[in-house]
């Protein structure tokens, strides 16, 4: 249901679908700011708990507005914004995950390929087309489909991966982490209510806002918010106000805080380095439709 994640500015009929790690808090902040109201809260927690109590509406409510105002999305590249919840979730350490590291760790001893012949028997990977006898190959038309990432092998020619990072004991690493979000996607095969039960820090962004089901007016992307958001002024005829200006609180300043939390952590490429063949596979399969919806190649990444 499009009403769990609407956001709604009434004055200004406008509709806004929050995705969590991409950039929302900067989309809460413009709503707070064109509604007059306080912009600068102690902790982030706190602008995305007033902003839930302030303006989400559900309901048919929720779905009568989506379809009359102008409705408007953030998205990001998967890949980073799976690197951008591991620095903050996982490292971290926020509650509601610390409870989930058993879980995230279950795959720490499994590769893709066991993962998928044992937890995911839906799955093949494409590499086993022309593998067993002729019956087993006519089956494998059957099943569902792990597909390789394209530009993989360049990818990996350039970077040379890191075959064992540093363990971190009770602590899931980001191959832990990443295992365990795209077996959460996959064993929900083609079951929508399965996927959009998914965390929505990790899920698909698409299962929360799909723009096959919402004609959204305005598909915004974090890697381009220097361009998107002055857009967006626009389109409502809401000029930056000049305190904004002045305190350097910009979209584009938004834009480099999210990438320097990465980099405070390790770079998206020593995470990336950390995977295997199959696992980038994996992954990418995952986020298949976010990837192709949204408009994203897999290693054609910008974190300015």
């Amino acid at each position: 249901m499009i009403d769990s994640w609407i956001r709604v500015s009434k004055p200004h009929e406008l509709a806004y679908c929050q995705l969590e790690k991409t950039g929302s808090s900067t989309l809460l902040t413009f709503l707070f700011e064109i509604n007059n109201m306080e912009t600068l809260y102690p902790r982030n927690d706190d602008l995305h708990q007033t902003s839930l109590n302030t303006f989400k509406v559900v309901g048919q409510e929720a779905v009568d507005m989506a379809e009359k105002f102008f409705d408007i999305v953030q998205v990001r590249h998967p890949f980073t914004r799976l690197v951008s919840c591991y620095c903050d979730k996982i490292l971290g350490e926020r509650p509601p995950f610390l409870k989930k590291f058993t879980e995230f760790r279950s795959h720490r001893n499994q590769t893709a390929e066991d993962m998928v012949r044992e937890q995911l028997p839906s799955y093949r990977f494409l590499s086993d087309a022309n593998k067993g006898t002729k019956t087993d190959q006519w089956k494998f038309q059957l099943f569902l489909k792990i597909i390789p990432a394209p530009g993989k092998e360049e990818y990996l020619a350039r970077e040379s991966r890191i075959k064992d990072p540093e363990p971190l004991g009770e602590t899931p690493t980001f191959r832990d982490f990443v295992m365990e979000a795209a077996y959460q996607i996959l064993r929900c095969g083609d079951n929508q209510d399965c996927r959009k039960e998914v965390n929505a820090s990790y899920g698909r962004q698409i299962d929360k806002c799909d723009p096959c089901s919402w004609n959204f007016d305005l598909l915004m992307k974090l890697e381009t918010i220097d361009e998107d958001f002055p857009l967006l002024r626009k389109l409502l005829g809401h000029n930056k106000p000049k305190a904004v200006d002045e305190s350097g609180s910009s979209s584009s300043n938004e834009e480099r805080v999210v990438h320097r939390k990465i980099s405070a952590c390790r770079s998206y490429d020593e995470y990336m380095r950390q995977l295997s063949s199959g696992e980038l596979d994996l992954i990418y399969t995952a986020y298949y439709e976010d990837f192709e919806v949204f408009g994203y190649e897999p290693f054609n990444v910008d974190i300015n």
